[in-house]
């Protein structure tokens, strides 16, 4: 079978799953994307391999978030093209047309997408209700979105839940090398006193992150006699008032800076006791939880990407009053009085289970493989 994958562009950490899709026997794929990152700054591109089957797909940013993209449309008229799998964000024009083109010259069409948040009201919602009733069937990255939903009234077996996924294979023979005594040695290079629990927070620095509350939690647990060391691994425009909050706080903070070597990153986690993230938590948990570190993260889920359904309070981690310093630190010191060791394992055996690119490809091709022969008429789509 030949199926199209159209993205506004294929970010680098994704080549696992692409590659993985890409090299099965029983499929064919081609790629549709912009070679130039035009909307998300700073994240690198991934291209098939010597050229592979790739489509440059330019796209063209509009106001409000819109995109239009060369060629998409066009697809739909690909007489060796059976299936589509389009990036479904609803802000892209070209997808809407090709989108309603391809199910009326029977092809199959399925949206990789987020899904519903809990956040959407209103308008939004109804645009987007709208724009998932035109395929044949979603596959999202976690279940809250597919429960949503099927509340809103869509068939749960046209919504497939695919997880989500990094580079697994490079991740887990880091974390297999990694030995007790090299990750000891390193904590005494980070920090004064290396035998204190260590927080870790990997990621950009920005004021939406709110780390701030993570220095202030550190704060009580210091007022406790219960000392962490911190480490941000990352960059960004709010480094140096955290620096300066870390001093009048007199905190153990090492700024490590930015770093995009994954056996640095990967050594890093796995000195850690736990990853915080104090707002926003999405690939980050997958990531953390890779290398057996718990994550700490906030109740307000419409922040959050679908991969924070992998953290479960006292079995991979916890969830602190969102906010509140205070319950952060009560989390942090509750966490690191259980078997952490057991935590570990947990969190390596959820992406073990799930959030690894072999799951990813399994469940979209399943999902292909279901629809593919029970292609409905376009004016189904719109029939409750």
């Amino acid at each position: 079978m030949k199926v199209a994958i159209v993205y506004h562009f294929f970010a680098t950490y994704r080549r696992p799953i692409l590659e993985y899709l890409d090299t099965h026997e029983d499929d064919s794929y081609i790629f549709y994307g912009d070679s130039v990152n035009r909307l998300m700054p700073g994240v690198p591109v991934w291209r098939p391999k010597d050229g592979g089957d790739f489509v440059e797909a330019k796209g063209t940013r509009l106001p409000g978030g819109f995109l239009l993209q060369r060629k998409v449309i066009s697809l739909a008229f690909n007489k060796d093209i059976e299936t589509i799998i389009f990036l479904g964000d609803w802000h892209f024009l070209t997808t809407w047309i090709s989108a309603v083109l391809a199910r009326l010259r029977g092809k199959t069409v399925l949206y990789w997408t987020h899904g519903w948040r809990d956040s959407d009201r209103g308008i939004k919602m109804f645009i987007r209700k709208i724009f998932y009733r035109i395929p044949h069937g979603l596959v999202l990255y976690g279940n809250i979105g597919r429960e949503i939903g099927i509340t809103q009234g869509f068939a749960d077996d046209n919504i497939y839940t695919i997880y989500n996924s990094l580079d697994y294979e490079t991740q887990k023979s880091i974390r297999e090398s990694v030995t007790p005594e090299e990750l000891k040695m390193l904590r005494h290079e980070l920090f004064e006193s290396p035998e204190n629990p260590m927080l870790i927070l990997v990621g950009r620095i920005s004021r939406s992150k709110r780390i701030d509350l993570l220095l202030e939690a550190a704060a009580k647990l210091k007022q406790l006699k219960k000392p962490v060391n911190i480490l941000i691994v990352g960059d960004g425009e709010d480094r140096e008032n955290l620096k300066e909050l870390a001093q009048s706080l007199d905190l153990p903070v090492n700024f490590y800076g930015s770093c995009h070597d994954e056996e640095i990153v990967g050594r890093l986690l796995m000195c850690a006791q736990l990853t915080i993230c104090p707002a926003a938590a999405g690939l980050t948990v997958i990531h953390s939880m890779m290398y057996g570190v718990p994550v700490v993260t906030s109740d307000r889920t419409s922040f959050h990407g679908p991969e924070v359904e992998a953290v479960v309070p006292d079995f991979s981690g916890a969830i602190f009053k969102n906010g509140d310093a205070e319950d952060l630190a009560t989390k942090i010191a509750k966490l690191l009085e259980q078997d952490l060791e057991l935590m570990r394992a947990r969190c390596m055996a959820i992406v073990d289970r799930f959030y690894n690119p072999r799951i990813q490809a399994s469940e979209i091709r399943r999902a292909i493989r279901q629809q593919e022969p029970t292609r409905s008429k376009m004016s189904d789509a719109f029939t409750d």
